[in-house]
This record gives C-alpha cells, sequence and structure tokens, in this order.
C-alpha cells in the first residue's frame, strides 16, 4: 500500500469499552469485521477496496462523474488543487459570501457509490460516514482541537473544513445502509461525552446519507487506515429509522368500506378525493399491502396509480372521520349498511316520532345515547360553573356545550327549543362527570399532539390519536426528523449577541415542550426595538400554537387576581413588550416558576388547582428595575441580548453608522414558519430538550454574578453610569453639579433614559454615598469660604481609568 500508516498512539479502547447506556446501543462481534486493515497483504487481493462518488461542482450536480478511494480524497485535501479556491473562500468575511463560493466547489458522498445524490439514489455502502464539526472562529482552538480529535481511535480521516471554521472527521461504520443514521447519531453521543464542551460545535443533523461532503485543502489532514470501526447503534428515530405509528382500532363498517365496497364499486366523482381517499389513505399509510390496496382501488375508479400518493405523504391528516364516511355514503345513496348508532337518518326520524308523541323524555334519550356514541366528552363535576369538554382533532377542547347544541339543532330542526336543548345537555353532564382534579391532572407530561400524531418526547416514538388520552395543547407542527431548519439558525444568528446563544435557543424551544418546570428559570429577550426580539417571539407563539400561550406582562402576575388562571393549560407566557415599572413583589413569579400548587380565579368558571408549567418568556426594551436583589431572583433568569437594529434599504442608507446596524427582511416571518422549517425547528427543539434534561440546565455561559450586572445597566442608567464612570473612594467627594453634568453626557453618549432625583438619591444612599455641603473656593473678597452640595464618598474615573476598566471588564468575558 502506498500510504503509510499513522504512528502508534498506544493502546485502544475497544468500542464495547465505550461507558454508554447499555439499554441504548446494540452490539455485534467485533471478529465479524473485515475491514481492509485486518487482512493480510495476500487477502487484500481479493478484498474489495470501498469506493465513493466523485461530483464537480456546483453543488446543484447529482449525478457523479466518476469513484475515488479514500486515500485519493486524503491526496486530495492534501494536494494545491483546490488551495487558490479554499483561500478564497476564507477570506471572506461574512458566512453568507462563503456559503455562496462553497457551492461551486467539488464534493463527495463519503458514504458509498451513488447512481445520483439522494437517499434512493445509493447502489453500495463504503462503510465510511462524515462527521461534521463547525463555528469554531478561534484558529488556537480549532488546531486544539484537531490535534485531540487525531488521537481518537475511531477517525479515520480528518481535515479542515473549506469554510476554516470546522473540521470533518470520517469514520468506519458497518455497511449497513438501513442503519447508517443509527450509527452517525451514536458517534455524535461518543463525541459528546467523551469530548465535554463539543455538543456546541457538533451538526447533529449529518445523519442524511445521501449528505455531501465538500472536498477542502488541508496540507496538515491526517489519515489513519488503522482505525477502528465504530458499530454502536442508538435505538432512537433518525431520518432512515423512524418509528412507525401506533394505529388506533377503526370502526369495522369504515373499514369494510374503506377496504371492500369502494375497492369493488364505483364510486360517484366529485367529493371522492377530499372524503374517501384522505381517509383511504389514513387506514392504510403504514400497512404493509398499501401498494396492492391503492392498484385495486386505482383501478375500480380508474384513477391513475399515484392518485393517493398527497393524502398518503401529508401526515397532516393521520385520524379517520367516520362522521365524513357516513354522510358521504348517505348523501350518494350508496346501497351499504350503517350501523343504527352512526345512521343520522334512522335518528332524525325517531326524534320526530316520539316528538310528535309528546315523548320528550324518549327523544332527548335517544339524542344523548346516539351523541356519546360519536363523541367523547368529559364534564367536570363542580356544583357552581361545571364545563363540558368534548375531543376533537387529539385534543379536549371546552366548548363542548356548542357542539352539543349544534347537533340537537340539526336533528330536531324547526322543533328545536332552547328548553328540550337544555334537558340534553343536562343528560349528557350528567352521563360524563369527571373529578376536576383527576381531568386535568391525567396527561403524562413525556407527551404531545403534533400535527401528526401523539409524539413521545423521550422516545420519539408517533402514535395514533385517540380520545383515551387527554391532551389540552396540540402544537401545530408536522414531526419528521427528516427536516432542518436553515432560514431559522441564520435567524438566531443575525439577532442574537453572541452567536453560541443560538444554541439555548432552541434548548427554550425545546423547554415549552415539556409539561413541567424542572429548570427554575425564566427567559429574557432584552434589546431596543426593531431588534428581532418580536419576530423570535412570534416564532414561539407559532410553534406552540396562538391557543397555547398567553400574554401577560410580569407586574400583572403579581397584582392581577385573575392572571393566574389565564396561565391554566398553557404552554408558555409570552408578553413581547414589558413595561420598564419597577417589581416590586416577586413572590407569584417565584411560585410559577417552582412547581408549587396553586389556587387561581378564573373569569366565570370555577376556581382551579394547577402546578403551573406555562414557560415564562419575556422581551423588554428597558428591563425593569427590582426591588428583589437576592442571588435567587439573578439566579432565575437566562437573559439574551438582541442588540442589532434592523431597518430598510432606504433607512440604512441615511446613516453614517452602521456597526449595530442590519438590513430587515420584511418577509421574515413568512420564510421561518414553512412546513418544512417548523418540522425542522420541532427536531432542534427535541434535541435541545435531550441536551437541557440531561445536564438539568441551559446552554447559557453568564453566571448569577454577570446576569445582576447586565439586569442592572439596562435597567437603570444611573446604575449603570455608577459601575461604568464612578467609583466610591472614602473622604472624597463630587459637586451635584459636576456629576450631573457628567451622568448627563453619559446618557445621551449611551442612548438611555435619565433617571429622576429621587432615584438617584435612593440609589447612591444605598452605596453608602450621602449629601453633604462642601467648601468650594472662597467669595470675590477672597475672605469667606463659598459652599456647594456634594455628593460625599464618590469620585468620578478619568478617561484613563475608564479605558482601563474597560479592558479589563473584556479579559474577564
Amino acid at each position: 500500500m502506498s500510504e503509510s500508516k499513522s504512528q502508534d498512539l498506544g493502546p485502544k479502547d475497544k468500542a464495547n469499552d465505550f461507558d454508554m447506556e447499555s439499554e441504548d446501543f446494540n452490539e455485534i462481534p467485533q471478529d465479524d469485521i473485515i475491514t481492509e486493515s485486518t487482512l493480510t497483504e495476500a487477502e487484500q487481493s481479493d478484498y474489495e477496496i470501498p469506493k465513493m462518488s466523485f461530483y464537480h461542482g456546483p453543488i446543484t450536480t447529482n449525478k457523479p462523474s466518476r469513484e475515488i478511494e479514500i486515500r485519493e480524497l486524503y491526496a486530495l485535501i492534501r494536494s494545491d488543487k483546490y488551495k487558490a479556491k479554499i483561500q478564497e473562500i476564507r477570506s471572506k468575511e461574512t458566512k453568507e459570501e462563503r456559503d455562496e463560493l462553497k457551492k461551486k466547489l467539488d464534493y463527495i458522498n463519503v458514504q458509498g457509490v451513488f447512481s445520483c445524490r439522494n437517499n434512493e439514489g445509493i447502489i453500495k455502502s463504503s462503510g465510511y460516514a462524515p462527521i461534521d464539526i463547525d463555528k469554531v472562529s478561534d484558529a488556537l482552538f480549532l488546531n486544539e482541537l484537531k490535534n485531540k480529535l487525531k488521537t481518537d481511535e475511531y477517525i479515520t480521516l480528518l481535515f479542515v473544513s473549506p469554510g476554516g471554521e470546522g473540521l470533518k472527521a470520517i469514520i468506519k461504520i458497518p455497511l449497513e445502509i438501513e442503519k447508517y443514521g443509527s450509527y452517525v447519531e451514536a458517534f455524535y453521543e461518543y463525541l459528546h461525552q467523551k469530548y465535554p464542551g463539543i455538543e456546541k460545535n457538533t451538526d447533529t443533523k449529518t445523519k442524511d446519507i445521501s449528505r455531501a461532503c465538500f472536498i477542502s485543502y488541508d496540507p496538515d489532514a491526517y489519515y489513519n487506515q488503522d482505525a477502528e470501526l465504530f458499530y454502536q447503534e442508538i435505538k432512537k428515530p433518525t431520518q432512515n429509522q423512524i418509528t412507525p405509528r401506533i394505529k388506533k382500532e377503526t370502526e369495522p363498517f369504515v373499514v369494510d368500506f374503506l377496504l371492500n365496497y369502494c375497492t369493488n364499486n364505483k364510486l360517484p366523482e366529485g367529493e371522492r378525493n377530499s372524503t374517501i381517499e384522505k381517509n383511504l389513505a389514513i387506514l392504510i399509510r403504514d400497512r404493509e399491502d398499501k401498494g396492492s390496496i391503492i392498484d385495486k382501488y386505482t383501478k375500480i375508479q380508474n384513477q391513475p396509480p399515484c392518485s393517493l400518493n398527497g393524502w398518503i405523504s401529508n401526515e397532516k391528516y393521520c385520524e379517520i372521520n367516520v362522521g365524513e364516511i357516513v354522510n358521504y355514503i348517505k348523501r350518494n345513496k350508496i346501497n351499504f349498511d350503517i350501523p343504527e348508532g352512526f345512521d343520522i337518518d334512522k335518528l332524525e326520524s325517531n326524534i320526530q316520532l316520539n316528538l310528535a308523541l309528546h315523548k320528550t323524555t324518549e327523544a332527548t334519550e335517544a339524542i344523548v345515547q346516539f351523541f356519546l356514541r360519536n363523541n367523547k366528552v368529559y364534564t367536570t363535576r363542580d356544583d357552581i360553573t361545571s364545563e363540558v369538554w368534548i375531543y376533537r382533532d387529539g385534543i379536549y377542547i371546552p366548548q363542548g356545550k356548542t357542539y352539543i347544541m349544534e347537533f340537537v339543532r340539526s336533528v330536531t330542526k324547526e322543533a328545536f327549543t332552547t328548553y328540550f336543548c337544555n334537558q340534553v345537555i343536562a343528560k349528557i353532564e350528567a352521563d360524563t362527570f369527571i373529578d376536576q382534579d383527576k381531568f386535568f391532572n391525567t396527561w403524562k407530561k413525556e407527551e404531545i399532539i403534533v400535527q401528526n400524531g401523539i409524539l413521545n418526547l423521550e422516545t420519539k416514538d408517533l402514535s395514533e390519536y385517540t380520545p383515551d388520552k387527554i391532551f389540552f395543547n396540540k402544537i401545530p407542527v408536522i414531526y419528521d426528523r427528516t427536516k432542518d431548519c436553515p432560514n431559522i439558525k441564520k435567524h438566531f444568528e443575525s439577532v442574537l449577541k453572541y452567536k453560541d446563544d443560538s444554541i439555548v435557543l432552541f434548548e427554550i424551544f425545546g423547554f415549552l415542550l415539556w409539561r413541567e418546570y424542572f429548570i427554575e428559570k425564566a427567559i429574557m429577550f432584552s434589546g431596543s426595538g426593531r431588534n428581532g426580539k418580536s419576530k423570535t417571539v412570534e416564532l414561539m407563539k407559532r410553534f406552540i400554537g396562538v391557543d397555547n400561550c398567553t400574554n401577560i406582562p410580569l407586574q400583572q402576575l403579581e397584582n392581577d387576581r385573575f392572571a393566574l388562571g389565564e396561565l391554566f393549560n398553557k404552554m408558555a407566557n409570552l408578553s413581547p413588550d414589558l413595561s420598564s415599572t419597577a417589581l416590586t413583589q416577586t413572590g407569584i413569579f417565584k411560585a410559577l416558576r417552582g412547581r408549587d400548587e396553586l389556587n387561581a380565579d378564573r373569569k366565570f368558571r370555577a376556581r382551579v388547582k394547577f402546578v403551573n408549567h406555562a414557560k415564562m418568556v419575556f422581551c423588554a426594551n428597558e428591563l425593569p428595575k427590582t426591588h428583589d436583589t437576592t442571588e435567587a431572583f439573578w439566579n432565575s433568569w437566562i437573559v439574551l441580548e438582541f442588540p442589532f437594529l434592523f431597518l430598510s434599504k432606504k433607512e440604512m442608507a441615511s446613516r453614517t453608522e452602521k456597526e449595530w446596524i442590519k438590513e430587515a427582511d420584511p418577509n421574515i416571518i413568512e420564510k421561518l414558519t414553512t412546513s418544512d422549517e417548523m418540522s425542522g425547528l420541532l427536531n432542534e427543539a427535541l434535541d435541545g430538550l435531550d441536551r437541557i434534561r440531561k445536564h438539568g440546565d441551559f446552554s447559557y455561559s453568564k453566571n448569577t454574578e454577570e446576569v445582576k450586572n447586565l439586569w442592572i445597566r439596562k435597567s437603570d442608567s444611573f446604575m449603570a453610569f455608577f459601575m461604568d464612570r464612578c467609583e466610591k473612594k472614602y473622604g472624597e467627594h463630587i459637586f451635584k453639579d459636576k456629576l450631573g453634568e457628567a451622568y448627563s453626557e453619559y446618557c445621551i453618549s449611551n442612548e438611555l433614559k435619565p433617571m429622576g432625583t429621587i432615584s438617584i438619591k435612593n440609589t447612591l444612599s444605598m452605596q453608602n454615598v450621602w449629601e453633604e455641603r462642601k467648601p468650594d473656593g472662597y467669595d470675590d473678597d477672597g475672605k469667606n469660604k463659598l459652599y456647594r452640595w456634594a455628593w460625599c464618598n464618590l469620585r468620578l474615573l478619568n478617561d484613563d481609568e475608564i479605558e482601563k476598566k474597560k479592558q479589563k471588564e473584556l479579559r474577564s468575558n
């Protein structure tokens, strides 16, 4: 072999010696695995060296031009062939410019040989997988990380990525194509455990078997022919291994109609597509014989074979609507027997007859039995105000009485009266009572309703909607593990002061999903207007659903007795414009985060006892001044800064200073909230939730003291001035007018609102600074001393001292 082996790095641990939870991984015997390095020289003549597809740029090219070996890839990366192009990419200042140039590079599918670059195009696996380590902007840290990874026994090839701010590693894995994503995800878990902190830089979405790998330039690329095979497999759904939904039972007559009648009889056209084909697709979506059913149905209906594909792939629809099918049969006068409990025509005839005979009791009883047979209803037990909750599309909603009234009107027609309707409602209430505490507290915190089923946040399993599970919130997002959210990632990086805070923001989105306040922190988005805070909050609102959040200011939570009740059964309290009014009390705020049981009044409804799980998210142009200065208060906040001002092109052109200014995108919300972006956001949120549940906290870098300083600076301009420009000095003093002038200049230069005289006096008093008349020269005759009011124990810093203080703070950060 032409390439020399890497030097001996000492004893290597085997893959199965690494400490991971045994229930998360499947192992296969190491002796069963054959790689090039395990063969003798004689055996290698019969061994087929793994190949990978090579593509000429740009990235839009999806047909490979040839096949190469990993040693040729190693040689290309070390050679000067791509040097000029890579250096041009790395010289660009913005990520957008670098990404645009990268698209023109040649690239490979490390994963194997492909007929075209998509998941279905793979012909043969190479047994290699690319691993991405991104966003390492510090060159020294990048080199240090590279040297660490060179010693890792599983890494075959390691080189600097084209952009120069990351690493690309290539590892050996088994040849099983269907388990590719599982092996890759397990390796990321391995990296996160062996190299703490690296999770900030790993792109765990790179589990797509057809993901492209751009060829880079790195004369110091590392190659280890004898790298160990990584064969651990994680039992988590990946985009190559999605857990199928668990089906609930469908009414037998519906199954019979869809699978037998509709596949053997020509149906009336018109609404066939929206009713029959939709429900048939839902029924057969996960069946092994769906292909033959589709063939049979499309032939009898004279439809193309692909006519059901749209409904089958649209997982937004996942629950068969029995009422739709019954109405379709009745409207089109199809000769098919509907069970009496579902035949509304028979019910109407029965009602009309009973009412004509003045048999009101029998009429109401028939309606109640029919309604409860076709609807799941619960009525909370309360002597004053009971609530009727009805099951609709996966969740229970409190408008049950309106549905009953609507149904009674439809079957009684002109005979409808309020009195008769109230009798039906009273009977349904009596038949469906449930204790309030039991009804509101039977949900599982690890499960949520999404657009296409019930999602388990721990296992990532997706099951069918069922009225047997009580939920009150539905996320208007489709769960699809294959989706990513590039526009949302770009938005987060463009609005936040620190790029690492993007990780924290995804964790916050994940935190919203878990129905428990297991990290007792609230979120504060800080920054002046037009800086992306409101767009980010709007994204949150659309992510969890408008009906699942409230908007209650922090001060109102403490002062309004009905405010607590509005948080009941909500997932988040999103307050996009918090007042700068001082916080005088924080007791309720602590209880909301502290998992305390709360008793809350609700307008026109019964009081409820509940433990809040609605996450507190606030936005403020100016942070409210707080009277609670305890360490517990400061430790209860995650403060994310939004420092940039977003302006239109016209407004930007008129500005001379553009350091903190960016161009606004008027269509940003539409770009962020497409179906694919929202599904990708859900995936990122789930990964973030896994991280914070594992570590017990957010990946937030500021400690309690830093949060305190940040808050004080942004809530009290005089305190910020005091911290930046003043020093307590026993025995010294500064005249009040001189301090006032310096403070006024500070507010103007920093665009801050000045505090009032009383507030300044109170602040200085707390710092042990007091007012006193001090001598300031003599009168014109030079005989009598002149006195002016001054602040004692205080001095102003000079320009040199201010600059030294700034540099010290920069070094400490």
